[in-house]
């Protein structure tokens, strides 16, 4: 059984719900209101997946056990990315996340898989020129960038955790960068539901345990 909660906001709801939130004056709205209380969550995050000149944007946020998720369409128009109006605004579970969020990214099993006991197992790192390595990529179908940040208060998240997908050739590649290094690794289609569970687990974590402290 789901423990989710889904609205789909069409482009002048979702402008009174951002003015709500801008003023504090949330009007008896209960989504204004926990989006409000959600903008300085503890856990935050992002994921952009982008299939040809389409995409979407999910921003997470993570507080106590509830879980929001706000997901925009993105259109490449004149070479330029832009946001569509509207929103689909997720309330879930750490228990429901993964599905949740599966439901944001391309109709790919590629990214939408769930995790399981074997992922990372079967790991396995290209060994690419760098031509060949920018060949395969440039043969991308779809591209995911996910991002979670632990904040603790301050100006910046404590510890912040990235990483790029690909999907070319029907492969999920984890794709590294270290400078003008690029390093492709081939992962099983269990993999990004695997990462982003640890790095959301992790970030939690990293906002419940007290800093070290200097001596």
């Amino acid at each position: 059984m789901t423990m989710s909660r889904t609205l789909r906001v069409d482009g002048p709801e979702w402008s009174r719900l951002q003015e709500l939130i801008r003023t504090g004056i949330h009007d008896g709205d209960a989504a204004a209101e926990i989006l409000a209380e959600h903008r300085d969550a503890p856990v935050r995050g992002s994921l952009v997946a982008v299939h040809r000149d389409r995409g979407t944007e999910t921003l997470l946020t993570m507080s106590g056990d509830q879980i929001v998720l706000v997901t925009r369409r993105l259109a490449r128009v004149d070479g330029r990315r832009r946001v569509e109006p509207g929103a689909q605004v997720t309330f879930t579970t750490p228990e429901d996340l993964w599905r949740s969020v599966a439901r944001t990214l391309p109709d790919t099993g590629a990214l939408r898989a769930p995790s399981s006991a074997a992922a990372g197992s079967r790991d396995q790192t290209l060994e690419l020129s760098r031509d060949a390595t920018l060949e395969l990529l440039s043969r991308e179908d779809y591209a995911l960038r996910v991002r979670v940040e632990a904040w603790r208060g301050g100006e910046v998240p404590a510890v912040a955790w990235d990483r790029q997908w690909s999907v070319a050739d029907g492969r999920l590649l984890d794709v590294r960068r270290e400078g003008a290094t690029i390093k492709l690794v081939e992962r099983a289609a269990d993999s990004v539901a695997a990462e982003l569970r640890w790095a959301v687990i992790a970030a939690f974590d990293a906002t419940t345990t007290s800093p070290p402290r200097d001596e």
